[in-house]
């Protein structure tokens, strides 16, 4: 630790903004007023990734050299915010994200959400597999509620009820009706 301590004493650190010439992965080349050009590393505090033609703040060292901030970039580009290692995001408060479109892309995703409510103008989704457990589910249909299925399977283990003011069942085949009474009328 004493170490470590000398040494920054002993460091003597200059910055300065400069111009991004290009960028390979985590470094870019970037080019000091003077126009010195030397290679930096994009600081872990730096969230933003810089990006050609960036207008950068750049600390360094010796043969260390950081880009610690993005100050400019052209009107309208994209921003892109970059972490280099897992991450969590803590808010002591209430988290609000507001946009135009949002989107999210993940391999997996994890919600442990002790209540949610949502309303939506449209939602369409195509999935591969659904599956649920819930204690009690609740559905209000007002108009129309269409499904269509290679195969429905519904089992009930106590009742099961179906009212409306007119009932079809039609079949191209077989209708069974198979139960220990059966009443009708």
């Amino acid at each position: 630790m004493a170490a470590l301590a000398k040494k920054i004493e002993t460091e003597r650190w200059e910055q300065s903004a400069a111009l991004v010439r290009a960028v390979h992965g985590e470094q870019a080349q970037v080019a000091l007023p003077s126009g010195a050009l030397f290679m930096a590393q994009r600081a872990t505090s730096c969230l933003v990734a810089p990006e050609d033609g960036d207008r950068v703040l750049v600390a360094w060292s010796g043969d260390e050299a950081y880009v610690t901030a993005v100050l400019e970039r052209t009107e309208g580009a994209t921003l892109k915010l970059v972490m280099r290692a897992n991450t969590d995001l803590v808010v002591n408060g209430a988290l609000s994200i507001a946009s135009r479109a949002f989107s999210l892309s993940s391999s997996r995703a994890l919600f442990d959400v002790e209540h949610v409510d949502a309303v939506f103008g449209k939602v369409e989704a195509v999935i591969e597999r659904v599956f649920q457990r819930v204690k009690r589910s609740y559905r209000f249909v007002e108009e129309t509620d269409h499904v269509r299925a290679g195969c429905i399977d519904v089992a009930a283990e106590n009742t099961m009820s179906l009212h409306a003011e007119n009932t079809m069942v039609t079949a191209d085949g077989l209708v069974k009706v198979d139960a220990e009474q059966i009443q009708l009328g």
